[in-house]
């Protein structure tokens, strides 16, 4: 997806910013699937920032 945004003259700030939003769109789902369940919600929401921090990794590759 990087290369096609490289292409396209998207900036990775841009493309990095759109993790914000996935991120908060989760939350609720994951913290009331979660709820009382301190550490289930520590491991997913573990699981989750080490998704979006290798699919970043990834994009940033593809622009160098």
């Amino acid at each position: 997806m990087g290369l096609l945004h490289q292409r396209i003259g998207l900036a990775p700030k841009w493309y990095i910013g759109i993790y914000h939003k996935y991120i908060v769109s989760l939350l609720p789902t994951l913290l009331v699937h979660c709820e009382h369940q301190g550490e289930s919600a520590a491991a997913a929401l573990d699981t989750l920032f080490k998704i979006v921090t290798f699919d970043t990794c990834l994009a940033i590759d593809s622009y160098t």
